[in-house]
């Protein structure tokens, strides 16, 4: 678990604020509280805190056992009520410290959860944080069965889409209704952009050439001080280039052929510029993502500016206080509920959910029947009506991007993942993406991205390449690096690579010795043993046709 409390509270319970505060960011410790509001909502008054407390995790429990709710969704419930536990705890044992991480953070309305603070006993903290903290999935087949039958109860997230469906989408944009103004003008453009709704709260809109300019001048903070951080020091970094892990992997995947960067030619487009989401754990691929608008027209560059006024106009009238949980919470969520009604309320909408809902029931319904004659368990997730939702408009975004041929790097820059592959095992699929693909990642997003590639995915991209294209790979880079002469032949390449790997390991760095050790070594132990095999070959008898010789 990532909250901040350690499993042993005596021995563990951080000291410092900083120790406490750097595990999550100030909107998922909000969004824990929330989620806790709603279990103390229901406490009986007549009942003791602690009473309260285990009946809350016992209904989880019965819940789960009976399928009523998502192992996802249980582990969302144990997060929250983890993070509670540690706050209460927190709340009795250092009340400096808790008042230091409540201003930190932000955290709103947390006084309404002081009565249960001061009425709780220590050992039902403990023993209750122990509990949940022991809370695993069980065996895979009957999480599965589980899974699946709250989800054909509906008792699921599962029903947003994860893509925004043409025919939903056109019934969107033809509607009129003034109430609907701005739902549409956000879902025309995030289907684009693909924003994580929150983020469109304090992203800014440059000229390509004042990006530029500042990228060039290290430590400059963007737009009067916005992008800063709580000690007013800027937050806009770029991995250099000249930086040796990054540039190495930059160079080396390229060779690989994994992606191509494009770089921007139309030095006119403007540049979004994006403070990233997810920051904490190093979810994301820096403070700050950009986004070149190299396929918006004049019209939706303006139409952007107007969106990005109204959310400031709503930011001011609303008094949102500066954060990004309120700005969800005044903004956000009042749009939300807009869509969610529409797609209720729409007859042509209605008729367009249910069509594509009654054709996957019957198609499910058809496997499960042939699956259960055959007497094989099936255990195929039962389809559920599918409503997009302000954030189905990112995984349009990102399902256009991979069906337009953006690699896992360039997508990672453009939405601002730390890994490449979180897209791939997250997002909207490729099928349904559109057309044209109108946002391109400027160089340093994608540089950033690299500078926090993992050994293991870098080693995970490398190991599904061919055998061929990595030993090509590697000798272009030592053919460049002036470590080896231009190989004739594949043969002679691997040859020369692990001559040089032998007599000067010191050229080749980290990542390069893995791959050089992992995948060429056993190439030149192959060419090796062939070759040994085919000089102690034993001459045959010719009086023997099929070439064997009895003994």
């Amino acid at each position: 678990m990532k909250e901040f409390i350690t499993r042993q509270y005596h021995s563990n319970l951080p000291k410092e604020s900083s120790d406490l505060i750097k595990h999550a960011g100030s909107a998922s410790q909000n969004a824990y509280l929330d989620r806790w509001g709603q279990f103390y909502e229901n406490f009986d008054p007549q009942k003791t805190a602690d009473t309260n407390l285990a009946d809350t995790i016992s209904t989880i429990q019965t819940k789960r056992q009976n399928g009523e709710i998502k192992w996802s969704t249980v582990r969302q419930y144990k997060a929250a009520i983890m993070f509670t536990l540690s706050l209460a705890y927190l709340y009795r044992e250092n009340p400096s410290l808790y008042q230091q991480v409540v201003a930190y953070k932000k955290l709103v309305d947390i006084e309404r959860f002081h009565p249960f603070f001061n009425a709780v006993t220590t050992p039902a903290l403990e023993d209750n944080y122990e509990e949940l903290n022991n809370w695993k999935s069980s065996d895979p087949l009957i999480t599965k069965q589980l899974d699946n039958l709250a989800h054909e109860k509906n008792n699921t997230s599962s029903s947003k889409a994860k893509s925004f469906p043409d025919e939903l989408y056109n019934i969107l944009m033809k509607d009129t209704s003034p109430n609907m103004h701005w739902v549409r003008v956000f879902t025309y453009l995030n289907c684009r952009l693909g924003l994580r709704p929150n983020e469109w709260y304090d992203c800014e809109l440059v000229s390509h050439d004042y990006y530029e300019v500042t990228k060039s001048q290290q430590g400059n903070p963007f737009f009067n001080g916005r992008f800063q951080d709580a000690n007013n020091q800027p937050v806009i970094h770029f991995s250099e280039p000249n930086d040796q892990n990054s540039a190495f992997t930059y160079g080396f995947l390229e060779k690989l052929g994994v992606f191509t960067f494009n770089e921007i030619k139309d030095k006119s487009a403007p540049v979004l510029v994006v403070k990233n989401s997810k920051l904490s754990h190093g979810r994301a691929c820096g403070p700050l993502r950009f986004i070149a608008l190299t396929g918006f027209n004049a019209t939706e560059v303006d139409l952007l500016k107007t969106m990005m006024g109204y959310f400031d106009r709503q930011n001011d009238e609303l008094n949102t206080d500066g954060t990004r949980l309120a700005f969800v919470k005044h903004v956000i969520n009042p749009m939300q509920g807009k869509l969610h009604y529409f797609w209720h309320s729409n007859d042509d909408a209605e008729i367009a959910i249910n069509d594509v809902f009654e054709q996957k029931h019957e198609d499910w319904t058809n496997e499960k029947n042939r699956y259960l004659r055959q007497g094989k368990e099936f255990n195929r997730t039962p389809p559920v009506k599918n409503y997009p939702t302000l954030y189905s408009t990112r995984h349009q975004a990102i399902a256009t991007a991979k069906a337009t041929g953006c690699s896992p790097i360039e997508i990672a820059a453009l939405f601002g993942h730390a890994s490449v592959i979180t897209a791939d095992r997250h997002y909207g699929k490729r099928i349904h993406g559109w057309g044209k693909q109108q946002v391109q990642p400027v160089k340093e997003g994608v540089m950033n991205v690299l500078a926090r590639m993992t050994d293991a995915v870098f080693n995970q991209i490398v190991s599904e390449s061919a055998p061929g294209e990595l030993v090509q790979a590697v000798a272009e880079q030592l053919e460049q690096d002036g470590v080896i002469k231009a190989p004739d032949s594949f043969e002679d390449a691997v040859k020369q690579i692990m001559t040089q790997y032998d007599n000067q390991p010191d050229v080749f760095n980290e990542r390069l010795s893995h791959v050089v050790k992992t995948h060429i070594q056993p190439i030149a132990a192959k060419q090796r043993d062939a070759k040994t095999s085919v000089q102690r070959a034993p001459v045959l008898n010719n009086n023997y046709d099929n070439g064997f010789s009895p003994n």
